[in-house]
């Protein structure tokens, strides 16, 4: 008899099973093991440990691109503190494991999840406009590519800084640019703890 949460008794015992080990080394029978299925029910529904990891990831991206991405235009994410929004509200609910894909380096899959909706939000909304959608793409790789190294290097750091103040962090960095943050926080005087 087939249970009926077949997909999430999958994704369960992927990340029990990632958490301890590279996706290399996880076999299917031992993820079927995991997961209390046979083989055969594992590749109706997967073609491989791979496209499992797809989904894996789909499962943390899906409630956000919901959540966020099905109510905002582009003056919103423009206008908005929508990174703050968006780092928030995917570590606060999946933050296991987002550091797990970041420490397996396997981020790329949701980056690349999100540069995607991001870009279909602004082609929909430039569809009659003049204007270069080329130039937004590289202006948005490098931004993508910028955010999730440092979020990379939050995660294999330690998590020194509170999640907050990444955030907060991050935005800046967004906003003013990285040379006038890397000089505005050279020349800021270090809080001194008065008792």
């Amino acid at each position: 008899m087939e249970k009926l949460n077949t997909k999430a008794d999958f994704l369960s015992a992927f990340w029990q099973l990632y958490e301890k080990k590279d996706i290399n080394k996880i076999s299917i029978g031992e993820l079927c093991r995991l997961a209390g299925y046979n083989r055969t029910t594992f590749y109706v529904y997967y073609k491989d440990i791979y496209d499992l990891l797809n989904k894996a990831v789909d499962s943390i991206f899906m409630p956000i691109k919901e959540e966020i991405f099905s109510s905002l235009d582009i003056t919103n994410v423009l206008e908005n503190d929508i990174v703050k929004q968006l780092f928030s509200n995917i570590l606060t609910r999946n933050e296991k494991q987002i550091e797990l894909l970041f420490l397996h380096q396997h981020y790329l899959i949701l980056a690349e999840k999100l540069k995607q909706e991001f870009l279909a939000l602004i082609r929909k909304e430039l569809k009659n406009e003049a204007g270069s959608m080329e130039s937004v793409e590289y202006i948005f790789e490098y931004q993508l590519s910028a955010l999730f190294g440092v979020i990379k290097y939050w995660f294999t750091t330690g998590k020194k800084l509170p999640e907050s103040d990444l955030a907060s962090l991050i935005y800046s960095i967004s906003i003013r640019g990285a040379l006038p943050s890397i000089r505005a926080a050279l020349i800021e005087k270090p809080k001194i703890a008065t008792n």
